[in-house]
């Protein structure tokens, strides 16, 4: 399957969230050919991935965060084009 353009459309397929907890806004994101998850924050003034997980299937929904566990953790939620649900949780981005 081919990648889409990154216009207007794909907004939804966006996450913003303070993923690490130091007060600063970060971005979850698919990376260009949507095989992946990018982590990516603007902390400490520079734009820069702090974590990323790959997968063998485009991801083809909206990413969601949830709380799934009594942990209070915040996770990125988002299907995969084989039907696989995914949810994951970032490193801390130190």
């Amino acid at each position: 399957d081919q990648p889409r353009s990154r216009g207007l459309g794909d907004v939804y397929k966006r996450q913003i969230h303070d993923w690490t907890g130091d007060g600063v806004p970060d971005m979850a994101m698919p990376d260009a050919r949507r095989r992946g998850l990018r982590f990516v924050t603007f902390a400490r003034g520079t734009f820069h991935e702090f974590d990323q997980v790959s997968h063998d299937q485009a991801i083809v929904t909206a990413i969601y965060p949830a709380i799934l566990d009594d942990s209070g953790q915040v996770f990125a939620v988002y299907g995969l084009a084989d039907g696989t649900l995914v949810a994951v949780r970032p490193g801390n981005g130190n």
